[in-house]
């Protein structure tokens, strides 16, 4: 039953992106950033989909300036199918203990990255205007 699971999980996981990836434009388009929406301020995951969008396309360049953190996410996501699926259960328990950490390093990582493309303003700062 857990296998199913994680299968169910990554497979949503990796659809879901090369989806929204694929019908993500270059330009803001409509806005579903709740942060984004309220505040007009950018939050640390804001540029991800386009990122990603230009990722799947091709365009590495595209991708690093619309959010840097997306090469980081799809290597990560990767390792741990690979884990998974070729690893006996010991692999696979070690995937699982980690999952919090790794949920904790993701979160420091994108706010870290967000602190410095605010302070080097490649993205803009609408919370200070």
């Amino acid at each position: 039953m857990l296998m199913s699971t994680f299968w169910f999980q990554a497979t949503i996981v990796g659809v879901g992106f090369v989806g929204a990836a694929l019908v993500s434009s270059g330009d803001d388009g409509t806005v579903l950033c709740p942060l984004r929406r309220c505040s007009g301020g950018y939050c640390p995951g804001c540029g991800m989909t386009r990122a990603a969008g230009e990722l799947v396309r091709g365009n590495l360049s595209g991708a690093w300036n619309h959010h840097p953190v997306v090469f980081f996410l799809v290597a990560q996501y990767l390792a741990v199918v690979a884990i998974w699926s070729a690893g006996p259960a010991k692999a696979k328990e070690w995937v699982r203990r980690r999952n919090t950490p790794l949920l904790l390093a993701n979160t420091i990582v994108l706010v870290a990255v967000w602190a410095i493309r605010l302070g080097t303003g490649s993205i803009p700062i609408p919370f200070f205007n």
